[in-house]
C-alpha cells in the first residue's frame, strides 16, 4: 500500500511539472498594457549607421553596431521593447490620450516622442531617425480616431494632430539652425507656427537642390512647408517638416 501510494505521488508530480512547464513556455511577441492603443514604429539609421534600418533601400543593419540595441520605453509604465534588427518595434495596449516613448541605446537617452489626444482604438504609426546620437521625429500618424480633433481647438484652422499639412507663410523666428517660426498666410492660423526642419529636405525656388539653399532661410523669407502636424492647441502648434521650399 505504502508503495501504491509512492508511485502515485511521482505520477501527480510529474503531471504538474509538465504543466507548469507549458504554461512558462508561451511569451508575448512584445509588452502589452491593458488600453486599446497600438504603436508600429520604424527607426531609421543616420549616416553614421548608427541606426537600424536604411532610409533609401530599406535594408536592414545592426540594431546593437555601435552601443547596443534601441530600446523604446513607455514613460510612467513597465513597458518597453527592444527594435528589432529590421528597424522596427510594435507596443500593444497603451491608454488613451497622451504617453511618451522614449528612445534609449546602452543606457543614453536619444530622444523622446510624446503623441497627444489619441482615442481608444487608434493605431499609431511612428517613424523616427538616428542621426548623431539624437532620435529625429520623421512622421506621425493617427489612424482609427473615433472622433477627429476639432479645427477649433487647433490654432491652425483645418490642422489634425497625425495628419499631413501644407503651409505657406513668411519666417517670423530663426529658433536654430534647426526650426523656425512661421507666420501662416490667411487667417489660417491664429499665431506663429513652430516648424521643427532638421529632417527636412531643402529647395530654393528657381535654383536646383543644393547644400547652401537652407542657408537662404532668413527672417522675412517666405516658404512653403509640408510635414506632418505632430502638436496643436489652441495656443501652439507644431511641424514636423519633411521638405521646406524658399520662395524668395
Amino acid at each position: 500500500m505504502t508503495f501504491r501510494k509512492f508511485v502515485l505521488s511521482r505520477a501527480i508530480l510529474g503531471v504538474a511539472a509538465l504543466a507548469a512547464a507549458g504554461c512558462g513556455s508561451s511569451s508575448p511577441s512584445g509588452p502589452s498594457g491593458t488600453g486599446s492603443v497600438r504603436v508600429e514604429g520604424t527607426v531609421l539609421g543616420g549616416p553614421a549607421g548608427v541606426g537600424v534600418a536604411a532610409r533609401s533601400t530599406g535594408t536592414a543593419q545592426s540594431a546593437g553596431a555601435a552601443s547596443g540595441p534601441i530600446i523604446v520605453t513607455v514613460t510612467g509604465t513597465s513597458i518597453s521593447v527592444t527594435v528589432s534588427g529590421n528597424g522596427t518595434f510594435e507596443i500593444e495596449g497603451l491608454p488613451e490620450g497622451t504617453f511618451t516613448l522614449v528612445f534609449t541605446q546602452g543606457g543614453v537617452i536619444l530622444g523622446q516622442v510624446t503623441v497627444t489626444n489619441v482615442a481608444a482604438g487608434a493605431d499609431v504609426q511612428v517613424v523616427v531617425q538616428v542621426t548623431g546620437g539624437t532620435v529625429i521625429l520623421v512622421q506621425l500618424k493617427i489612424q482609427g480616431q473615433e472622433k477627429p480633433e476639432s479645427s477649433t481647438s487647433c490654432l491652425i484652422s483645418g490642422g489634425t494632430v497625425g495628419q499631413g499639412i501644407e503651409l505657406e507663410g513668411d519666417v517670423a523666428t530663426i529658433v536654430n539652425a534647426a526650426s523656425f517660426k512661421m507666420d501662416v498666410n490667411g487667417n489660417r492660423s491664429r499665431g506663429l507656427a513652430d516648424v521643427s526642419a532638421s529632417a527636412a529636405s531643402f529647395t530654393c525656388v528657381g535654383k536646383a537642390k543644393s547644400d547652401d539653399c537652407k542657408a537662404q532661410l532668413q527672417v522675412g523669407a517666405k516658404v512653403h512647408v509640408s510635414g506632418t502636424l505632430t502638436t496643436c492647441t489652441p495656443t501652439a502648434a507644431t511641424v514636423v517638416a519633411t521638405g521646406v521650399k524658399i520662395q524668395k
